[in-house]
């Protein structure tokens, strides 16, 4: 089984693709859901988690 999250976090850290194309990566259809998602995850949005 694929662990979505991981895929989520690793490509945010380690990658320059936009946030659409890791959501879609990670399993979702829709980036707003992935966005939503993320926040649930991480506490912040995925465009912060990378500022980091």
């Amino acid at each position: 089984m694929t662990d979505y999250r991981t895929i989520a976090f690793e490509c945010l850290s380690n990658a320059d693709q936009s946030v659409a194309v890791i959501a879609e990566q990670a399993g979702f259809r829709e980036t707003s859901a992935f966005h939503c998602t993320f926040k649930q995850w991480a506490g912040e949005s995925p465009g912060n988690y990378r500022l980091k």
